[in-house]
């Protein structure tokens, strides 16, 4: 990054606290969510949502891997333990925000997100400039930095631990505002449109790679929540939109949620449903009628007497 970034902050028009944005006119949001439960697909899935792709600017691709996490109570009071997708240095994840199109000149993005460790100085959390530019918004200095407007929220990422953070614009205005949590931490009028997708894209972590300037401005860390939609977001919605971040992606509670194949209330794998929440059995015709499928729960049981026994009974004729 060159080094004049440091001396646009009094560029900065952020009225924080205000929060003006307008309710958009339709009804129901077109969303991308993902939980990485094993997979970078979207909950909404096919025809209806974007499937995230690795990226890496520093040579060979090198992706990033699934892993268990504990969602600290900075972000998540409940602190579940759920699965994440860890991303190297120099690495992220990319939208291709065309099958179909979500973000554009008004959108909603939230994450839970973690870095570890947080280098010095900035680290990408999202660029709209197909990676050509530094444009975009960083982690700078434990805030958050709207490059080249400005830096606010101090404190709201710390090392190695979990922050909830949203972008959110309205064509309408050209307003963007940005929360850490449901704290509002400022507002900005976008006339230049300096944060909306430029080529369709989004990108998450992964520094730009092109570009005159430093193009390695990225950390190590974990995502477990990412949601983007085509609407601004309202108080409610926002408060709506962390419920869900932190209970869709608490794999193990007994309740089955979007992007799940079952949830039978443990995180314990061969029983049926394993500790990632997918189906551990094959679905199909049955083999005896005493075997059946139960649709509530996506298990397969074994019925005896009247009654149903574990999946384990059933596991080698299921």
């Amino acid at each position: 990054m060159i080094a004049s970034k440091r001396s646009l902050t009094s560029a900065l028009s952020f009225a924080v606290g205000a929060f003006t944005l307008a309710l958009a006119q339709r009804a129901t949001a077109a969303t991308d969510t993902y939980t990485f439960r094993d997979k970078l697909q979207s909950a909404e899935g096919g025809a209806n949502g974007n499937t995230l792709v690795p990226t890496y600017n520093n040579g060979a691709l090198v992706a990033g891997s699934y892993v268990d996490v504990q969602i600290s109570a900075s972000a998540c009071a409940n602190t579940p333990t759920v699965r994440g997708y860890s991303f190297p240095e120099f690495g992220g994840l990319k939208s291709l925000n065309i099958a179909p199109v979500i973000a554009s000149e008004s959108y909603t993005i939230s994450m839970i997100v973690k870095f570890s460790p947080l280098r010095g100085g900035y680290t990408r959390l999202i660029d709209f400039s197909n990676s050509t530019l530094d444009d975009g918004i960083y982690v700078l200095n434990n805030g958050v930095s709207f490059y080249p407007v400005g830096t606010f929220a101090p404190n709201s990422f710390v090392d190695n631990q979990f922050s909830v953070m949203t972008i959110t614009r309205n064509a309408a205005t050209n307003e963007v505002a940005l929360f850490i949590g449901l704290t509002p931490a400022g507002t900005y009028i976008d006339v230049d449109k300096r944060y909306v997708p430029s080529a369709g894209n989004l990108h998450f972590f992964m520094d730009n790679t092109t570009g005159s300037a430093s193009v390695s401005e990225s950390s190590p860390g974990v995502v477990t929540f990412l949601r983007v939609s085509d609407q601004p977001t309202t108080p409610v919605g926002l408060q709506a939109s962390i419920d869900q971040a932190c209970t869709a992606v608490a794999c193990g509670n007994n309740v089955l949620e979007v992007s799940e194949g079952c949830d039978d209330g443990n995180n314990v794998d061969g029983d049926g449903c394993s500790k990632t929440c997918k189906d551990e059995c094959t679905k199909g015709t049955f083999q005896t009628a005493a075997l059946f499928y139960d649709k509530e729960v996506l298990h397969c049981y074994l019925r005896v007497e009247g009654s149903k026994k574990s999946w384990v009974g059933a596991q080698n004729s299921c």
